[in-house]
């Protein structure tokens, strides 16, 4: 978990940063090219989101689609609480951010079929 763990007085609390990457195509949508966990460099994997309307509620469909791939790794343990910030860029601009705070485990109770 690295400098993204700490205690506190409540318990552990873990900190994930993650970079959804993405550039507007031809069409005008925004065409996701990649989720990434600021902790390690790495990617997360396909979020299921391939192009979204800027006018939409990206943000939302973005955490969802974030919060339910880091699921499928057993990312969230129970006890913990975890703080999820998600920056969705468009090269070096942010073009939206979501956060999402929650006691582990993670339960999904959201449709994602908007």
């Amino acid at each position: 978990m690295g400098d993204t763990a700490r205690v506190t007085t409540e318990g552990l609390e873990v900190d994930i940063p993650i970079t959804v990457c993405v550039s507007l195509d031809p069409s005008g949508l925004w065409s996701v090219e990649g989720a990434f966990d600021m902790r390690t460099g790495e990617s997360i994997g396909d979020i299921g989101v391939h192009d979204f309307d800027g006018f939409s509620d990206f943000r939302a469909k973005v955490r969802r689609r974030v919060l339910r791939t880091l699921d499928e790794y057993d990312t969230f343990a129970p006890g913990i609480f975890y703080s999820i910030y998600i920056q969705i860029k468009d090269g070096g601009s942010e073009i939206g951010s979501a956060s999402w705070f929650f006691w582990g485990p993670y339960i999904d109770d959201e449709d994602d079929d908007e």
